[in-house]
């Protein structure tokens, strides 16, 4: 035998010890299927969960154990993980003795989830300095009551003012949450989680008396004037990053966005405020009327169809952030629900794989009994 066939053999050798078999490879395969089902939280497209999924479970693998776990392309695999590289969720060694390149991730299952946690709770942050940026902003020295738009701003406020009390409950949750997860995951990044104090800013803010105008206008595509057009887009600019924790496409929020602080608009208006083009929004628009975010007239004498939008800004990234939450609840439900099935099963624990297996949903269904007592808090004061 040659040496490229006797390499060859090794190698093919090396794989298959790597891949789990019998009951250890069912709940790993299980494992890797929620993980795609809940991508969205994990913030990965489908291909990626999957291949993180199985790195987590086999804490190494080179390319060619991902490609026979997965069945995908070494070209797919190959940009995927140098991805996960230029995002410090891997690093990549040389196998001892070998030319063959190992893949491991930098940290854990369930520090990774906790990082998402951590990111829950920086969305919360974000929705409550939306808040505080729109009603500081507006009401600072500079008069702007007398420019175009102001009415509509100050009807915005007004709907803030009404989520306020349940947002300071929520950031009161979420700090406590944070608070647990971070003493266990001494190797999460430090993020400032200093929340502004609603109850105070309104206090300051009360003699103005911020009431919500009725608004009778008709299409209101260029009624921001100055100052009040940048205040404008810094919010539709907060509403999409905070609705990428729903996996929004940026030209699907900015519409929204624009949408909830304008209330009505024209397919005209819309195009020329975002400029996304005409033949997009034309495909966007009846979506959203069919979803009941939209409602459609049409204007008699200009026979252009105005589209009103069903809700509030507030109301929507409320939403936003109580989708999430039960993502982040019923992903770790399931993992915890895969970790008890494991654990009960007869004669498993002499398979290969079953310790690393074991370790791995471990520490998620940890992280679980953490999160699962304020998670249910949430729920209850979104729901309220």
């Amino acid at each position: 035998m040659n040496f490229t066939e006797e390499s060859s053999k090794q190698s093919k050798s090396r794989n298959q010890s790597n891949i789990y078999t019998g009951q250890v490879r069912e709940i790993e395969d299980e494992f890797v299927n929620i993980c795609v089902e809940h991508a969205l939280v994990l913030e990965l497209t489908d291909i990626e969960a999957t291949l993180l999924a199985h790195l987590l479970v086999h804490k190494k693998l080179s390319q060619e154990d991902l490609r026979m776990l997965t069945r995908l392309s070494k070209a797919v695999i190959s940009t995927i993980l140098k991805e996960f590289r230029e995002r410090k969720f891997i690093q990549k060694t040389l196998l001892k003795g070998t030319h063959t390149q190992i893949y491991r991730p930098i940290i854990g299952g369930s520090e990774y989830l906790a990082q998402m946690f951590q990111e829950f709770a920086l969305n919360i942050k974000t929705f409550s300095e939306l808040f505080v940026f729109l009603k500081i902003r507006l009401y600072s020295k500079e008069d702007y009551s007398s420019l175009k738009g102001y009415d509509l701003l100050k009807s915005l406020i007004a709907e803030f003012d009404q989520t306020s009390p349940k947002l300071q409950l929520v950031m009161e949750k979420v700090e406590n949450l944070y608070n647990s997860i971070s003493s266990q995951f001494s190797s999460l990044q430090e993020v400032n989680l200093t929340f502004p104090k609603l109850q105070e800013i309104t206090q300051k803010t009360d003699a103005l008396q911020v009431n919500a105008t009725s608004l009778t206008t008709g299409s209101n595509g260029f009624d921001m004037e100055g100052e009040l057009a940048a205040i404008e887009r810094e919010i539709v600019v907060k509403f999409v990053d905070l609705w990428k924790i729903q996996g929004r496409k940026e030209t699907v929020s900015k519409i929204l966005a624009y949408f909830l602080i304008r209330r009505q608009l024209t397919q005209r208006d819309i195009s020329r405020l975002t400029g996304v083009s005409a033949g997009s929004i034309s495909m966007l628009l009846p979506q959203f009327v069919a979803q009941g975010v939209l409602t459609k007239t049409r204007n008699p004498k200009t026979r252009e169809h105005l589209y009103k939008v069903v809700g509030t800004l507030p109301e929507m990234c409320l939403s936003a952030l109580e989708s999430y939450n039960q993502q982040l609840l019923t992903f770790t439900q399931r993992i915890h629900d895969l970790y008890g099935r494991l654990q009960a099963m007869p004669k498993v624990t002499t398979q290969r794989g079953y310790t690393t297996l074991f370790n791995a949903l471990k520490g998620f269904s940890n992280l679980l009994i953490c999160y699962r007592g304020i998670a249910a808090q949430f729920t209850q004061i979104f729901s309220s």
